[in-house]
């Protein structure tokens, strides 16, 4: 499915760099299990996959897909721009992933898939990755209809249907 062998870009690199050592990152990726994965696709290098798994307590981004992954991101190199200079904490960089997922500029917009069913994600710690982003994420969450666990539930079953948050929310959207 994937070049087994991609070399990375001046892109690639940077986004292996963020996830390997922004402190919001490297301690919200502490509270992932071992086998939380997601494959990782870039705009600027279509036809290729790769994939961001813990390796030994780290985040590795590495050419492929995986088979179980759990999400699936798209990103364009303007997001992990914005991701760069986002600071703060655990909450403030899932923030600023979430409203690149429903962000009506394509130059910005992340493409997000949550390919794993609920059960999963709760397993591989993602449940206790959002609880970490503390009030931000839970008024992020309350601004865009999911206020509770069940509302969570519901709300993950809908994306995986449709394809991503991409495909269904955006900014000033009816």
């Amino acid at each position: 499915m994937a070049t087994s062998r991609a070399e990375p870009d001046a892109i690639v690199r940077r986004l292996a760099a963020l996830f390997r050592s922004h402190p919001a990152w490297t301690r919200a990726a502490a509270l992932l299990s071992e086998q939380a994965c997601s494959n990782v696709r870039f705009r600027h290098r279509p036809g290729e996959v790769w994939h961001l798994a813990r390796v030994a307590g780290a985040t590795r981004l590495e050419p492929g897909a995986l088979r179980d992954a759990d999400l699936e991101l798209g990103f364009p190199p303007g997001a992990i721009e914005r991701l760069e200079a986002t600071g703060g904490g655990i909450g403030d960089f899932a923030v600023a992933l979430f409203e690149l997922a429903v962000e009506r500029d394509p130059a910005l917009r992340v493409d997000l898939r949550i390919l794993a069913p609920f059960s999963r994600l709760v397993r591989r710690g993602y449940l206790h990755l959002l609880v970490a982003g503390g009030p931000a994420v839970f008024a992020w969450g309350a601004a865009n209809g999911v206020g509770t666990l069940g509302e969570l539930r519901r709300w993950i079953a809908r994306v995986r249907k449709r394809s991503g948050v991409s495909s269904g929310a955006r900014k000033d959207s009816p």
